[in-house]
């Protein structure tokens, strides 16, 4: 299997971050008061979007609830 690099960009604020023994968790608001969610591996990295436009606060809180809890979001 090929490796790939892949750059993604947007627009948000980051409202948060929280880090655990397995990776680091950056939260931003995006357009359309919703969230997506950095999570960095070290070697690996991805952005979760919910599978689309994002995240809704209640769905930070119930995938990433240390991360909402550092954004202030429960």
């Amino acid at each position: 299997m090929e490796q790939q690099i892949v750059e993604v960009k947007f627009q948000g604020e980051q409202v948060g971050s929280h880090t655990d023994s397995s990776a680091t968790y950056t939260l931003y608001r995006v357009p359309g008061d919703m969230y997506v969610v950095h999570i960095d591996e070290g070697e690996e990295a991805w952005l979760e979007t919910g599978g689309g436009r994002g995240l809704e606060g209640q769905q930070v809180g119930t995938f990433f609830p240390e991360l909402a809890a550092a954004a202030r979001l429960d």
